[in-house]
C-alpha cells in the first residue's frame, strides 16, 4: 500500500512520540542535591513550631521551602505538613545518598537515615499528616482505599489528646486514624487489619508513637532520647 503524505506525516509524528516516550521511561533521575534535602526547615502549625529535614517533606516544592521556611525565628506558618519517615539513607539510587546522614541536625534522623531506628521511632508509621484542627476541611480532595471521603470519615473523631482513633471504610480493611498531638495539632494516617493486628491495634501503637515524635522530636528543640523508649 502506498501512503499519502498526510499519512506518512502521521507515521512520522507517531515515532516521534513514541521516542519520546521511550527516552523519558530510560532516562535516569538526577542524584539528590545533598546539602538542600538534608538541611532544617521550620514550620508552624496552629502556633507550634516545627523543625524538620528537607528529606522528610518530600511533597513540599523547593520554592516554598527557599521562600518562606529558611528563618528559625519566622517559621513559614502552614495548615497541613505531609511527613515521610523512611531510612533516608537510602534517598535514591545513588551513592551520594550516604552523605545525607552525617549532615542531618537531629538525632532521630541520623540513626533513621542510617537504619539505626529503634523504640519509638521504629513504632512510626512511614506517612502522616499534620493539620491546624482548623483546617481538616483540606482532607475533601483525599480520598480513601475504599474510595471513601477521608475528611467524612476523620470529622466525625473526637480527636482528644493523645487518644488514637480510627474511622474505616466500608468495604475495605483499610481505615483513617487520627490523633491530636498537641493542642490544635492532628495527625491523620492510614491504619489496617492483617494477620498480626487490628488496624485499632496499629493505630493506638503508632498513635503513641506519633504524639512523643511530635512532642519530643520535631519541636524547637529535640529531646535526643525520645527514640530510645
Amino acid at each position: 500500500m502506498i501512503l499519502g503524505e498526510p499519512t506518512r506525516a502521521i507515521h512520522a509524528f507517531a515515532l516521534i512520540l513514541a521516542s519520546i516516550a521511550i527516552a523519558a521511561c530510560t532516562e535516569q533521575p538526577s542524584p539528590p542535591d545533598v546539602p538542600y534535602v538534608s538541611s532544617d526547615a521550620y514550620f508552624e502549625i496552629a502556633g507550634h513550631p516545627f523543625v524538620l529535614p528537607v528529606v522528610a517533606i518530600p511533597n513540599m516544592s523547593r520554592d516554598s521551602i527557599e521562600g518562606h521556611a529558611r528563618n528559625s525565628d519566622k517559621p513559614f506558618r502552614v495548615d497541613r505538613l505531609q511527613l515521610q519517615i523512611l531510612r533516608y539513607g537510602t534517598y535514591g539510587e545513588f551513592l551520594a545518598s550516604r552523605e545525607i546522614c552525617p549532615r542531618l541536625t537531629r538525632r532521630w534522623s541520623q540513626d533513621l537515615c542510617r537504619g539505626e531506628q529503634k523504640g519509638t521511632l521504629a513504632r512510626l508509621p512511614q506517612n502522616f499528616d499534620l493539620f491546624d484542627r482548623g483546617r481538616l476541611d483540606l482532607l475533601k480532595q483525599t480520598f480513601t482505599v475504599g474510595r471513601e471521603s477521608a475528611y467524612d470519615q476523620v470529622r466525625n473523631l473526637q480527636l482528644k489528646l493523645a487518644m488514637p482513633e480510627t474511622e474505616c471504610d466500608k468495604t475495605t480493611k483499610f481505615c483513617k486514624a487520627a490523633v491530636e498531638a498537641l493542642p490544635g495539632v492532628v495527625a491523620v494516617w492510614t491504619v489496617w487489619s492483617d494477620d498480626k493486628q487490628t488496624a485499632q491495634q496499629m493505630a493506638v501503637t503508632q498513635g503513641a508513637a506519633i504524639v512523643e515524635f511530635v512532642t519530643r522530636a520535631i519541636g524547637k528543640t529535640e529531646d535526643e532520647t525520645f527514640a530510645n523508649f
